[in-house]
This record gives C-alpha cells, sequence and structure tokens, in this order.
C-alpha cells in the first residue's frame, strides 16, 4: 500500500512538470506528518504556500504550473508570463508570475502577479503547451497596458515576427478594443515606422547633421534611381547610406527587401553602408570616422587606379605593332555604348580627388583643417580620431 501511493505521488508530479499540491498528496494517501517529513529532508521544494517541487531540479514550465495550481481553477497564463509563452517576450528569470484570475476575489497569493478580471470572452481565451494562457492579441493589449518604452517595442515586433498577430490585423485590434487600457500605448507605438523618435525627417536631420559637423561632403537625400529609392547618396564616390530602424522593428519582408536592395545596389558598382540609429545619435565619432574613410576610398576610377601587386619583369617584345587611330576610335566608341542608358552615376574625372591622401596604394584619411566648411564638394573629411575628438561639437 505504502508503494502504491508512493507511486500515485510520482505520476502526479510527472504529469503536473514535477509539481504537486498539498491537497494532491494529501488525498492521494499521504499524512500531514508524511509531507512534512519529505519537505525537512529535502525530498520535496515549496514554490508557493501549499505547492512544492518534487526532487531537486526544475523542469522548463515548472513555476508556471505552480502558479497557475496555487490560483485555482479557471486562473490563466496573463501579461508577461503569457507575452513569453506566445514567443514575443524572451523569458525572463526572476520576475514574478503573471496570472489572470476570472470573476473572483481570491486573494493576494505570496510570489505571484495576480490580475482581476470580471469577465473574459471565449476567444481571449487560449492554451499553449499545456499552459491556460491569455490569446495573442489579448496579451498584446495588456502587457501594452503596464509597460512601455523599449519593452513595448519589443512586444510588438515579436508579434509581428511571431505570425499570431500579424501587423495587418493591428487596426482592426484596436477598434475592437476601443477605450480600455493599453490601446492609446499600442496605437503611439504602431504609428512609429522606425522606432522611438525616428520618423523618416527626424532621422535625414540626425544624419545629415552629423554629415555637416564631420565637414563631410553633403549627400543627395532621397534619390530615385530606377525603381529604387536610396535614402543618403555620393554619386561620384558611388557611396549609397540606407539608416535603419532598431531590429527588433524588423520584420521578414523588410529584412529581404533591404537584402535585395543592397545587392541591386553593389550589381551597380555602389558601396552601401547601413546606419542605425544608435550609430548616428550615440557614436557620433565613430560613425563620421567610418564614412570618412568608406567615401576616400573613391568612385570605380579611383578604384582601378590603385596600385597592383607589381608583376615579375618580362622581356619586352622586340617589336610591337604601332596602335593606329581606327583601333583607338573602336576601343573609345566600344566603351561610350557599353555605358549609354547604364544607371550608374558618373565616375570622377581623375583618381585623386581633392583631400584624399594616398600611401603606397592604401587610403588614408584626409587631413581635417580647422576652417573646413561644412558643404559643398571643396569640404575636407574627417581626419584622425584624436585630432577630431578634441573639437568634437
Amino acid at each position: 500500500m505504502k508503494l502504491e501511493v508512493e507511486r500515485a505521488v510520482w505520476d502526479l508530479a510527472h504529469r503536473q512538470r514535477g509539481v504537486v499540491t498539498r491537497d494532491q498528496v494529501l488525498a492521494v494517501g499521504w499524512s500531514p506528518w508524511a509531507l512534512n517529513r519529505r519537505v525537512q529532508a529535502g525530498l520535496l521544494r515549496e514554490l508557493f504556500p501549499r505547492v512544492y517541487m518534487v526532487g531537486a531540479g526544475e523542469p522548463p514550465g515548472a513555476r508556471e504550473q505552480a502558479a497557475l495550481l496555487v490560483a485555482g481553477e479557471g486562473a490563466l497564463l496573463s501579461h508577461q508570463t503569457a507575452a513569453a509563452q506566445w514567443g514575443f517576450l524572451p523569458p525572463a528569470s526572476g520576475e514574478p508570475i503573471h496570472v489572470m484570475l476570472v470573476g473572483t476575489e481570491r486573494g493576494r497569493v505570496t510570489g505571484l502577479r495576480t490580475h482581476r478580471v470580471r469577465r473574459l470572452q471565449p476567444e481571449e481565451r487560449s492554451e499553449r503547451a499545456g499552459f491556460p494562457l491569455t490569446s495573442p492579441a489579448r496579451t498584446m493589449l495588456d502587457v501594452a497596458a503596464v509597460v512601455g518604452g523599449r519593452k513595448l517595442e519589443r512586444l510588438l515586433s515579436g508579434a509581428e515576427r511571431s505570425g499570431l498577430v500579424p501587423a495587418k490585423t493591428w487596426p482592426g485590434l484596436l477598434v475592437r478594443y476601443r477605450g480600455r487600457p493599453g490601446v492609446a500605448a499600442l496605437r503611439a507605438a504602431m504609428e512609429i515606422p522606425k522606432g522611438p523618435a525616428f520618423t523618416r525627417s527626424a532621422a535625414e536631420d540626425a544624419f545629415l547633421d552629423l554629415v555637416r559637423r564631420a565637414a563631410l561632403p553633403r549627400p543627395e537625400s532621397n534619390v530615385a534611381l530606377e525603381s529604387r529609392e536610396i535614402d543618403f547618396l555620393w554619386r561620384e564616390e558611388c557611396v549609397a547610406v540606407e539608416v535603419d530602424g532598431y531590429e527588433y522593428h524588423r520584420t521578414r519582408r523588410d529584412f529581404d527587401r533591404d537584402r535585395a536592395k543592397d545587392a541591386w545596389l553593389i550589381a551597380r558598382g555602389f558601396r552601401i553602408v547601413r546606419l542605425s540609429w544608435h550609430q548616428i545619435v550615440e557614436e557620433p565619432l565613430a560613425t563620421a570616422v567610418l564614412l570618412g574613410q568608406v567615401l576616400a576610398r573613391g568612385g570605380p576610377d579611383a578604384q582601378a587606379a590603385r596600385p597592383a601587386a607589381r608583376a615579375p619583369a618580362t622581356a619586352a617584345p622586340a617589336t610591337a605593332a604601332p596602335a593606329t587611330a581606327a583601333s583607338a576610335t573602336a576601343a573609345s566608341t566600344t566603351a561610350a555604348s557599353a555605358t549609354a542608358g547604364s544607371s550608374l552615376p558618373p565616375s570622377p574625372p581623375s583618381a585623386r580627388r581633392p583631400g584624399v591622401n594616398r600611401v603606397q596604394g592604401s587610403v588614408a584619411l584626409p587631413e581635417l583643417s580647422p576652417g573646413a566648411s561644412p558643404g559643398g564638394r571643396g569640404g575636407g573629411a574627417v581626419g584622425g580620431t584624436t585630432r577630431r575628438a578634441r573639437g568634437w561639437p
């Protein structure tokens, strides 16, 4: 009989991720004395009042299971805990478990974050990995009502990446829950296309201000090249800059579109530089130096004019056929026809441009003159980081 009781307790723990309640083990046949003795011996560990972990380990989901058991029948995982279960937020160890209680006045439970609601619609209930929890849409709404800033942005990005709450369904979600807590925060966050304070005009202003302070040549903005639109372009240098928002606002469609644009630009001879809001605002000096280095490399003609590795000397042929005017004319005609109608920007007339120092085939940043004008092609570029750091605005 004793062996059967022990087996029943272990089977119960196995079905409940290693967790049992006091009432359950007493119902199976343990006495209060037997329960207390196992707790004192370390065979049972109390997670919540009257809820125990069997054994020394703690399998995944044990605390969530214990929270539901102590909260009672009808409880659901909600808020940040449900968001982690859906994959909207990363799991957070050490934070309290969020549980929703529907139509009950049960008291608070130590170690739990309880949320009481009078009613919950059937479509707002769901199940995942064996846990009852709030639906993806309801979870988004609940979390938006209690968090803000970066955590709310991560929530939106995770929801879209998961495919459980596609972005196209968000407008209907806002209408459905109109007037409830969290709707205003969700609406405000969804209307920001590339992150906080990161509208397209703000990105342009911040980047152009960085270019001005670094005394770099001013690029063209929002340039249309065939069917593509480029954020910033230096034509002669064949350098394109794209300003991206935070990664947790990027969807797979955005990612694929950006990769396609990069490949399109590279195939046409451009060098592509992608900058984040953090690089522009928080690391302006390093970003300016990076841009100066890229611009100093020059366009296609400058690339071709760099010294190549010296080949072993070979004996010159005894006679060489003189070049004829006809062959020179044919070569120039062929080159002109090859570039006619191309979308590539014009290459600079010379491999050496003002302000660019070249040392033994490598590129050195141009020296920064104290009186360099911020705009125009004649403006200097960023010099050594030590010199510029002292005078950085």
